[in-house]
């Protein structure tokens, strides 16, 4: 299984598009965040992209998962139903992870099931967040880097 590495996340300003239903189908919200980030020429500026995801779904049923895709940006002018969201500074797990998002389910089961348990660390109380390091528009689903985050208390 992929490595987990602890460091420091820098913390993150975002605008965000709220998303409920099964995670598998969040790029609908990542569609709509797009087209507000490319009416405002934003698009292609080098910016982080994240999706925050705040149920198990494993535990949770599918209609009633929440979820945010973000952007970065300080931008106040956001459309009705965006959200102005803070990832905030602190220690992390990470997983770097190649490979199309079907594959990432099993990185959180890693993470939790596996590596949590034994670390000796202590999951703090924010929700788990993915880094996309490419664009799936442009990026073969083998080719996709995304980067898995667990935040830890301490």
């Amino acid at each position: 299984m992929q490595q987990v590495e602890i460091k420091r996340f820098s913390g993150a300003e975002l605008a965000a598009v709220p998303y409920q239903g099964d995670y598998a189908a969040i790029g609908r919200a990542f569609e709509r965040l797009s087209a507000w980030a490319g009416a405002r020429g934003i698009l292609e500026e080098p910016r982080r992209v994240f999706a925050i995801y705040y149920d198990d779904p494993d535990s949770v049923p599918t209609w009633d998962l929440r979820a945010h895709a973000a952007m970065e940006s300080q931008d106040d002018d956001l459309e009705a139903g965006m959200e102005r969201l803070r990832l905030t500074e602190g220690r992390v797990a990470s997983v770097l992870y190649k490979g199309p998002y079907a594959g990432l389910h099993a990185v959180y089961q890693h993470l939790y099931r596996d590596w949590l348990p034994d670390s000796g660390e202590e999951a703090a109380d924010r929700p788990c967040f993915e880094q996309y390091h490419n664009d799936p528009r442009h990026t073969a689903p083998a080719e996709l880097i995304t980067e898995v985050y667990l935040p830890l208390k301490g």
